[in-house]
């Protein structure tokens, strides 16, 4: 991406920043939770019906279309703040589970076992939805290319969070030293939104065994192998606050 195309990408990420909330019954905060409320329906509507009707959406908020623009300056606006809405809510919360393994696991034997349980929590049938979302958002993108603006600030965002944690882990001898943070960050995050490919054909893919040997062999590429097994009763307290 060359520095023009980022700057732009910035710019459009400051514009579909929701407005700041400002003081609790102020006009900017009735704005900002008009916007939002906005959001919320459309967003509701688009996941019912694939579309947002900006008529169908006023009335269901109760606003004028008049009203509407006031917050959206137009239609592509607005469904590029939905999508984007819904990129980041296809994210849960193992982004931040797995920055704080990476930041506060007390040895390799925490960081193994913590990245086992990481690994096995997001193959979860209940993921399954938000991956699914993720890929349909990323697929719109292609003939949007402002909600593929918006998308790539937002991922930078997660690819810049996970790689300042692997930084982290490296500096404490967790992860080997010759290794890019950047690449290990897209890795980590391979192994969860990758797994959408074996939801195509459920019945076809590897047994959770299968999965676990495999990641605990690209652990052994990426992590000092431990010399005992301490470390491992800590693995939920790090992982989950």
């Amino acid at each position: 991406m060359s520095k023009g195309q980022v700057d732009a990408t910035e710019e459009l990420a400051e514009r579909l920043e929701p407005a700041d909330g400002g003081t609790p019954g102020s006009r900017k905060a009735q704005r900002a939770a008009t916007r939002q409320r906005i959001l919320e329906v459309a967003t509701q509507l688009f996941d019912e019906h694939g579309d947002v009707r900006v008529t169908e959406l006023a009335a269901a908020c109760g606003l004028s279309v008049g009203a509407l623009y006031h917050h959206f300056p137009s239609r592509d606006d607005l469904l590029v703040a939905v999508q984007l809405g819904r990129y980041q809510g296809s994210l849960p919360d193992d982004v931040e589970h797995v920055v704080r393994l990476f930041e506060r696991a007390p040895d390799a034997a925490a960081f193994r076992e913590g990245m086992l349980s990481l690994t096995r929590a997001v193959r979860s049938p209940a993921r399954t939805r938000a991956r699914l979302q993720r890929a349909e958002v990323i697929g719109r993108s292609l003939h949007h290319p402002e909600v593929a603006a918006a998308l790539a600030v937002e991922q930078r965002r997660v690819n810049d969070r996970v790689a300042e944690a692997v930084r982290s882990a490296i500096g404490r001898r967790l992860v080997r030293a010759d290794l890019d943070p950047a690449a290990v960050a897209l890795l980590i995050q391979m192994l969860g939104f990758g797994h959408v490919l074996a939801e195509l054909d459920p019945a076809s893919a590897p047994s959770g065994d299968a999965w676990d040997h495999l990641v605990d062999r690209l652990l052994d590429v990426c992590v000092p192998r431990p010399r005992t097994g301490t470390g491992q009763r800590r693995v939920r307290s790090i992982t989950n606050g």
